[in-house]
């Protein structure tokens, strides 16, 4: 995921680790959940920048006029 800020991606950890974290967990389970949060929040983020990078159409205009002229001037 792309954030737009750093409080944004605070917010969303804060966010898993409340999901998995439990008040009278082991400090065993705390890192077992502790490290499920963080993997889930890791692979979710890769999936939406696959998404974004391979899936999205980026729009790619003609500028073939536009080279073609700047060609002329600069060669």
């Amino acid at each position: 995921m792309s954030f737009s800020s750093s409080s944004e991606k605070r917010r969303l950890i804060f966010m898993y680790s409340n999901i998995y974290v439990r008040r009278k967990s082991t400090i065993m389970e705390f890192m077992h959940n502790y490290d499920q949060a963080l993997w889930e929040y890791r692979n979710n983020e890769m999936i939406v920048d696959f998404k974004r990078t391979f899936l999205e159409p980026i729009m790619t205009p003609s500028l073939y006029k536009i080279e073609h002229e700047a060609a002329k001037i600069y060669t």
